[in-house]
């Protein structure tokens, strides 16, 4: 028939305990602040391509607004006034619209990842005496 109560979600059985455990430790966490600096420092060099991300996001939240705003329009002026034409139009604005979202995902994303890959670039190079050689990593 159905899964046994104890086995069920609810906080019971071993995940609820870690659940548990894990607010316990996180209610007697402080924010570090020498830590949280530290991070942010890595960051500075590339505070440029942050505001292109932080750009990309902007105009990727607009462009998940307008397809409301269009849709609305196609209903009001196109098909309550029967315009086959503005219908047409607006709708191929519309695709067009989710073309551009859908492309400035991918630029937001790819300028994500080249930033957090230079970050711990930087890191690795910074630290490059206190870490093993690769040698050292291979199994025999």
């Amino acid at each position: 028939m159905g899964m046994p109560m104890e086995r069920g979600g609810g906080g019971s059985g071993m995940w609820g305990a870690h659940n548990w455990q894990m607010r316990e430790l996180a209610k007697s966490e402080k924010l570090d602040w020498l830590i949280l600096r530290r991070a942010l420092a890595a960051f500075v060099p590339y505070w440029g391509n942050a505001i292109l991300v932080s750009l990309v996001l902007l105009a990727t939240a607009v462009g998940g607004v307008i397809p409301a705003y269009l849709t609305q329009r196609i209903i009001d002026d196109g098909i309550l006034r029967s315009q086959l034409f503005v219908v047409i139009e607006l709708t191929l604005f519309l695709i067009l619209v989710a073309v551009g979202t859908g492309l400035l995902g991918v630029l937001q994303t790819w300028l994500s990842n080249l930033i957090a890959q230079d970050v711990m670039a930087d890191y690795v190079i910074s630290n490059a005496p206190n870490i093993a050689p690769l040698d050292n990593w291979r199994s025999a």
